[in-house]
């Protein structure tokens, strides 16, 4: 049995959260650009560049929220497509480099495992924590013992599941697309869940799953 696994930052979201409130309520654009350079060149960790990146937000969790819901929405066509890998039964799981309470603000309704990370939010600014069996390798390295993984992505932290996807799904115009084209590694590019859902569907009557 298959097993759809999907970012959620930029992947099911319109936006990254993590880029937003940084660059609404944090250390703003060009900081964040510098840390994303930082991140390409293999300078710094994701998880080090979002630590760094959260520590300059110090407003509360509230207003965030508030702004956030204004201004992210999740993919037009991604709560079909979880309807759709239920009614196939093809398990499916949010792998998330970011921030639990975010990721289940947007997704809990959904009732599909999320990993994710821990937030505290302070004034002082806010600190986030890995949770080490949360990272995408450990997760992918359990669930492909299950079946061929069908992995759905648009950054950089989505370079972790390159070795376990049987399939991959990179967003056009992101550094995921970019990264695979330049490196030669198959991928398919997508623009919304509508067109994953068709490639997918090809894909398994292709293989007969």
């Amino acid at each position: 049995m298959i097993q759809i696994c999907t970012d959620f930052d930029g992947t099911i979201t319109t936006r990254d959260t993590i880029v937003y409130v940084t660059e609404q309520f944090g250390a703003g654009e060009e900081y964040r650009a510098r840390i994303v350079d930082d991140i390409k060149s293999g300078k710094i960790s994701v998880f080090r560049g979002i630590r760094l990146e959260l520590e300059t937000v110090k407003v509360d969790w509230e207003t965030v929220v508030a702004t956030l819901r204004e201004n992210v929405f999740l993919d037009q066509g991604f709560e079909k497509f979880v309807a759709w890998s239920k009614d196939e039964a093809y398990p499916m799981t949010i792998l998330s480099s970011g921030m639990t309470p975010v990721v289940e603000l947007f997704a809990g309704h959904l009732g599909i495992p999320i990993y994710a990370h821990k937030l505290t939010v302070s004034p002082d600014g806010w600190r986030f924590e890995v949770i080490e069996e949360h990272r995408k390798e450990s997760v992918l390295e359990s669930i492909r013992k299950k079946g061929p993984i069908v992995y759905i992505g648009d950054g950089t932290s989505d370079l972790a599941a390159i070795p376990y996807a049987e399939l991959l799904f990179a967003r056009r115009g992101r550094y995921l697309e970019a990264y695979c084209r330049e490196k030669g590694i198959p991928c398919i590019p997508y623009s919304d869940f509508s067109e994953v859902k068709s490639r997918l569907t090809e894909w398994i009557e292709e293989r007969d799953f």
